[in-house]
């Protein structure tokens, strides 16, 4: 694929996934200076894509059957001469199959792998060491070890989000990010409601400013949280999109919250996280590095007490 002049990167759906792709990303983009790079990626992503300087366009990927077709013809327009796959959906290598694209690249174990010219392996869990694997397949070498510091936050957000922070009387040296909330395919990674109520009172208390973060999903979970300790939590409830949860993030001097994408957006911007993790492994999947990162690890989410968090934090 040394040849080819246009490339897309087709990236998976959860915010997690797409944050594990920036060292590729960032390697691909040092290696490849004349290539155009694209990312075919949900429009939440574009603000963080765009500004991250490592792609030169985002076609943004319409969700839903109807728009399959659509798809096709935004990847056509662009006259793609190469794609590369960290989604292994059938869906995915089809589009790029029907968008005319003539070289595929992307993991052994996807479904339609049989249409990619360059194959890695994938072991476990969609991670960065996996996409590491394909990068070396590709030729790409020195990747960054991690997602660390490869993030920049859009302006825009930034100012969105002073302004919110100002129209809430929150002192800015104070915010502590919490993140509690998990995707509906995954509420075994919820730590109960109950425990969140007291370490954010206890944050209170402390002096700090505790802010609830989540998506427009979470917003009823967020409220009744704060609700339940007195109101002594703000709530974002994903207003300015992950673009105004980064830059959130980016003003806060801690993160707690579950396994989640807004935990791998925290260690993204290089917010100190303190991060709850039940069944899944920190070693695969969590908050890198994992050595300027806490993890609060227990076989199920709910062995985990309220003074191993604080603990964790330093409360």
């Amino acid at each position: 694929m040394s040849q080819k002049t246009k490339c897309v990167y087709f990236h998976m759906n959860q915010l997690g996934d797409m944050l594990f792709s920036l060292p590729f990303l960032s390697a691909a983009r040092k290696a490849w200076p004349d290539r155009h790079l694209a990312s075919f990626a949900r429009d939440s992503f574009r603000g963080l894509l765009d500004s991250s300087g490592f792609v030169d366009e985002v076609v943004v990927r319409k969700n839903g059957g109807f728009n399959f077709i659509e798809n096709i013809a935004a990847l056509r327009r662009g006259s793609f001469d190469c794609s590369i796959h960290f989604s292994e959906s059938p869906r995915s290598s089809l589009t790029a199959l029907l968008s005319g694209i003539p070289e595929m690249a992307g993991f052994s174990t996807a479904a339609l792998s049989l249409l990619y010219k360059v194959k890695a392996e994938r072991i476990g869990v969609p991670s960065m060491r996996n996409n590491a694997r394909l990068a070396e397949k590709l030729g790409l070498k020195a990747l960054p070890e991690d997602y660390s510091g490869l993030l920049k936050v859009p302006r825009k957000a930034l100012e969105l989000i002073d302004g919110w922070v100002e129209s809430r009387g929150l002192n800015k040296a104070k915010l502590v990010a919490v993140a509690p909330g998990a995707s509906r395919r995954r509420r075994d990674k919820l730590w109960q409601a109950s425990k969140w109520v007291q370490v954010i009172k206890e944050l209170s208390l402390k002096g700090y400013e505790p802010v609830l973060c989540g998506g427009p999903a979470d917003a009823g979970e967020l409220r009744g949280i704060s609700e339940a300790c007195g109101g002594k939590a703000g709530v974002y409830d994903g207003v300015y999109g992950i673009d105004g949860l980064a830059a959130l993030f980016s003003t806060s001097v801690k993160f707690l919250g579950i396994d989640s994408g807004a935990m791998h957006l925290a260690a993204a911007l290089k917010v100190p996280v303190v991060a709850l993790f039940g069944p899944t492994d920190p070693l695969q999947v969590g908050p890198m590095p994992l050595e300027k990162n806490i993890v609060v690890k227990k076989n199920y989410m709910d062995e985990i007490e309220v003074k191993d968090v604080l603990e964790a934090a330093g409360i």
